[in-house]
């Protein structure tokens, strides 16, 4: 592993705007996204309902797997 002598800020910076950019998605599909989409499996909805749900859920699982230290 490289040493450097550069401050941290900066990969900081890069480090949390990954979880941050999935967090603004999910809150952007939030409005589009009910309850009963992503909590239940019927056939009644939509293909288009089925992928904002499950493009929902991820965005949100992937900041809580982020945060899992290496």
């Amino acid at each position: 592993m490289l040493k450097s002598d550069a401050p941290p800020g900066p990969e900081i910076i890069i480090a949390l705007a990954g979880p941050l950019v999935n967090v603004l998605i999910a809150l952007a599909l939030y409005p589009f996204v009910s309850t009963e989409m992503y909590l239940s499996d019927s056939p009644s909805l939509s293909l288009t309902d089925r992928f904002l749900a499950a493009l929902f859920i991820v965005n949100i699982a992937l900041p809580l797997f982020n945060l899992i230290p290496a």
